[in-house]
Protein backbone atom coordinates (compact mmCIF):
# COMPACT_ATOMS: atom_id res chain seq x y z
CA UNK A 1 0.00 0.00 0.00
CA UNK A 2 1.74 3.44 -0.70
CA UNK A 3 1.91 5.99 1.83
CA UNK A 4 -0.68 8.93 1.63
CA UNK A 5 0.91 12.38 0.66
CA UNK A 6 0.72 15.06 3.45
CA UNK A 7 0.09 17.75 1.70
CA UNK A 8 1.56 20.57 3.88
CA UNK A 9 4.71 18.10 4.66
CA UNK A 10 4.75 17.85 0.89
CA UNK A 11 4.81 21.28 0.37
CA UNK A 12 7.37 22.67 2.88
CA UNK A 13 10.27 20.37 1.70
CA UNK A 14 9.34 21.81 -1.92
CA UNK A 15 9.75 25.07 -0.16
CA UNK A 16 13.00 23.62 1.04
CA UNK A 17 14.28 22.56 -2.15
CA UNK A 18 13.58 26.08 -3.55
CA UNK A 19 15.43 27.84 -0.94
CA UNK A 20 18.02 25.26 -1.73
CA UNK A 21 17.91 26.05 -5.25
CA UNK A 22 18.47 29.83 -4.39
CA UNK A 23 21.03 29.52 -3.19
CA UNK A 24 22.96 27.49 -5.06
CA UNK A 25 22.06 29.51 -8.22
CA UNK A 26 23.14 32.70 -6.31
CA UNK A 27 26.58 31.00 -4.65
CA UNK A 28 27.98 29.33 -8.22
CA UNK A 29 25.57 30.60 -10.99
CA UNK A 30 22.87 28.51 -12.88
CA UNK A 31 24.85 25.69 -14.58
CA UNK A 32 27.33 25.74 -10.90
CA UNK A 33 23.75 25.04 -9.31
CA UNK A 34 23.95 21.44 -10.29
CA UNK A 35 21.55 18.59 -9.07
CA UNK A 36 23.76 17.45 -6.69
CA UNK A 37 24.73 20.68 -5.36
CA UNK A 38 21.44 21.62 -4.46
CA UNK A 39 20.46 18.35 -2.95
CA UNK A 40 23.30 18.89 -0.52
CA UNK A 41 22.27 22.18 0.16
CA UNK A 42 18.66 20.88 1.17
CA UNK A 43 19.82 17.72 2.71
CA UNK A 44 18.31 15.20 0.57
CA UNK A 45 19.20 12.68 -2.22
CA UNK A 46 18.87 13.37 -6.00
CA UNK A 47 16.51 10.09 -6.41
CA UNK A 48 14.14 11.89 -3.37
CA UNK A 49 14.43 15.66 -4.96
CA UNK A 50 13.07 13.75 -8.54
CA UNK A 51 9.89 13.47 -6.06
CA UNK A 52 9.19 16.38 -5.39
CA UNK A 53 10.17 17.76 -9.12
CA UNK A 54 11.13 16.23 -11.82
CA UNK A 55 13.54 17.94 -13.46
CA UNK A 56 15.99 21.40 -12.76
CA UNK A 57 14.10 23.13 -14.97
CA UNK A 58 10.68 22.41 -13.25
CA UNK A 59 11.81 23.35 -10.01
CA UNK A 60 13.36 26.99 -11.43
CA UNK A 61 9.59 26.98 -13.07
CA UNK A 62 8.35 26.77 -9.40
CA UNK A 63 10.43 29.14 -8.44
CA UNK A 64 9.40 31.81 -11.28
CA UNK A 65 5.80 30.41 -10.61
CA UNK A 66 6.23 32.00 -6.82
CA UNK A 67 7.71 35.03 -7.65
CA UNK A 68 5.04 35.40 -9.66
CA UNK A 69 2.08 34.84 -7.18
CA UNK A 70 3.88 37.13 -4.56
CA UNK A 71 3.87 40.03 -6.78
CA UNK A 72 0.29 39.49 -7.23
CA UNK A 73 -0.59 39.64 -3.51
CA UNK A 74 1.59 42.73 -3.27
CA UNK A 75 -0.66 43.94 -6.09
CA UNK A 76 -3.91 42.77 -5.88
CA UNK A 77 -4.84 45.25 -2.81
CA UNK A 78 -5.16 48.05 -4.92
CA UNK A 79 -8.08 47.10 -7.03
CA UNK A 80 -10.02 47.47 -4.10
CA UNK A 81 -8.52 50.55 -1.90
CA UNK A 82 -9.99 53.00 -0.63
CA UNK A 83 -7.87 56.12 -0.22
CA UNK A 84 -7.79 59.56 -1.88
CA UNK A 85 -4.38 59.14 -2.44
CA UNK A 86 -4.64 56.33 -5.06
CA UNK A 87 -1.48 57.78 -6.88
CA UNK A 88 0.78 57.91 -3.93
CA UNK A 89 -0.68 53.93 -2.98
CA UNK A 90 0.25 52.71 -6.46
CA UNK A 91 3.33 54.53 -6.88
CA UNK A 92 4.79 53.05 -3.54
CA UNK A 93 4.32 50.32 -5.22
CA UNK A 94 6.15 50.63 -8.01
CA UNK A 95 8.96 52.08 -5.29
CA UNK A 96 8.64 48.67 -3.48
CA UNK A 97 8.93 46.72 -6.07
CA UNK A 98 12.09 48.90 -8.29
CA UNK A 99 13.99 48.47 -4.87
CA UNK A 100 13.05 44.87 -4.59
CA UNK A 101 14.81 44.73 -8.47
CA UNK A 102 17.72 46.13 -7.06
CA UNK A 103 17.83 44.52 -4.33
CA UNK A 104 21.16 42.59 -5.55
CA UNK A 105 20.08 39.04 -4.24
CA UNK A 106 16.99 39.07 -6.23
CA UNK A 107 19.07 40.26 -9.22
CA UNK A 108 21.55 38.07 -9.48
CA UNK A 109 19.10 35.24 -9.10
CA UNK A 110 16.51 36.77 -11.90
CA UNK A 111 19.32 37.24 -14.32
CA UNK A 112 20.70 33.89 -14.14
CA UNK A 113 16.91 32.34 -14.43
CA UNK A 114 16.60 34.87 -17.48
CA UNK A 115 19.54 34.01 -19.14
CA UNK A 116 18.64 30.46 -18.75
CA UNK A 117 15.25 31.13 -20.00
CA UNK A 118 16.63 31.80 -23.83
CA UNK A 119 17.85 27.85 -23.82
CA UNK A 120 14.92 26.26 -21.98
CA UNK A 121 11.38 26.47 -23.34
CA UNK A 122 9.85 25.48 -20.07
CA UNK A 123 11.51 28.09 -18.04
CA UNK A 124 10.68 30.94 -20.43
CA UNK A 125 7.04 30.08 -20.55
CA UNK A 126 7.56 30.50 -16.55
CA UNK A 127 9.24 33.80 -17.06
CA UNK A 128 6.63 34.61 -19.79
CA UNK A 129 3.51 33.93 -17.98
CA UNK A 130 5.66 35.87 -14.85
CA UNK A 131 5.75 39.20 -17.16
CA UNK A 132 2.17 38.43 -18.23
CA UNK A 133 0.87 37.89 -14.85
CA UNK A 134 2.38 40.91 -13.68
CA UNK A 135 1.88 43.26 -16.54
CA UNK A 136 -2.27 42.16 -15.88
CA UNK A 137 -1.87 43.30 -12.65
CA UNK A 138 -0.06 46.37 -12.68
CA UNK A 139 -3.01 47.29 -15.44
CA UNK A 140 -5.77 46.55 -13.90
CA UNK A 141 -4.44 48.90 -10.90
CA UNK A 142 -3.48 52.15 -13.37
CA UNK A 143 -6.24 51.14 -14.86
CA UNK A 144 -8.46 52.09 -11.51
CA UNK A 145 -6.35 54.71 -10.55
CA UNK A 146 -7.46 56.30 -14.11
CA UNK A 147 -11.27 55.64 -13.44
CA UNK A 148 -10.90 57.47 -10.39
CA UNK A 149 -9.33 60.02 -11.89
CA UNK A 150 -6.06 59.79 -9.72
CA UNK A 151 -4.54 59.26 -12.70
CA UNK A 152 -3.09 60.61 -15.93
CA UNK A 153 -5.57 58.85 -18.39
CA UNK A 154 -3.13 58.90 -21.39
CA UNK A 155 -0.79 56.29 -21.90
CA UNK A 156 -3.22 53.69 -21.60
CA UNK A 157 -3.13 51.44 -18.84
CA UNK A 158 -1.23 48.58 -20.93
CA UNK A 159 1.53 50.90 -21.76
CA UNK A 160 1.85 52.35 -18.20
CA UNK A 161 2.59 48.88 -17.19
CA UNK A 162 5.00 48.26 -20.06
CA UNK A 163 6.62 51.02 -18.22
CA UNK A 164 6.82 49.84 -15.21
CA UNK A 165 8.04 46.35 -16.06
CA UNK A 166 11.37 48.22 -18.18
CA UNK A 167 11.77 50.32 -15.44
CA UNK A 168 12.04 47.71 -12.54
CA UNK A 169 14.24 45.75 -15.14
CA UNK A 170 16.30 48.99 -15.41
CA UNK A 171 16.72 48.68 -11.48
CA UNK A 172 18.21 45.77 -11.33
CA UNK A 173 20.92 47.06 -13.39
CA UNK A 174 21.33 50.11 -11.87
CA UNK A 175 22.21 48.11 -8.84
CA UNK A 176 24.61 46.11 -10.07
CA UNK A 177 26.79 48.64 -12.21
CA UNK A 178 26.73 50.45 -9.00
CA UNK A 179 26.57 48.80 -5.92
CA UNK A 180 26.84 51.39 -3.89
CA UNK A 181 23.48 53.06 -4.90
CA UNK A 182 21.23 52.95 -2.11
CA UNK A 183 17.87 53.01 -1.68
CA UNK A 184 17.25 56.19 -1.81
CA UNK A 185 18.92 57.22 -5.01
CA UNK A 186 16.65 54.79 -7.05
CA UNK A 187 13.73 55.49 -5.62
CA UNK A 188 14.36 59.14 -6.45
CA UNK A 189 15.31 57.87 -10.37
CA UNK A 190 11.87 55.49 -10.54
CA UNK A 191 10.03 58.57 -9.48
CA UNK A 192 11.92 60.74 -12.18
CA UNK A 193 11.35 58.43 -14.63
CA UNK A 194 7.65 57.08 -14.16
CA UNK A 195 6.09 60.38 -12.20
CA UNK A 196 5.35 62.41 -15.46
CA UNK A 197 3.76 59.48 -17.14
CA UNK A 198 1.24 59.25 -14.37
CA UNK A 199 0.40 62.37 -13.74
CA UNK A 200 0.93 64.19 -17.04
CA UNK A 201 -2.09 65.94 -19.08
CA UNK A 202 -5.31 63.87 -18.79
Amino acid sequence: MSRLRKPDAFAAQQAKIRRAAETCIRRSGFHGAGIAAICAEAGISPGRLYHYYPSKAALIAALVHEAQGEALAALAPLADLDTPDYFGALFERCIDAALLSANLEYAALALEISAEATRDPEIATALANYTQALKGAWSTAIAVGQARGAIATHPPPGLLADLILLVLDGATGLRIVDPNLDDSSIATRVRFLLAPHFIGNS
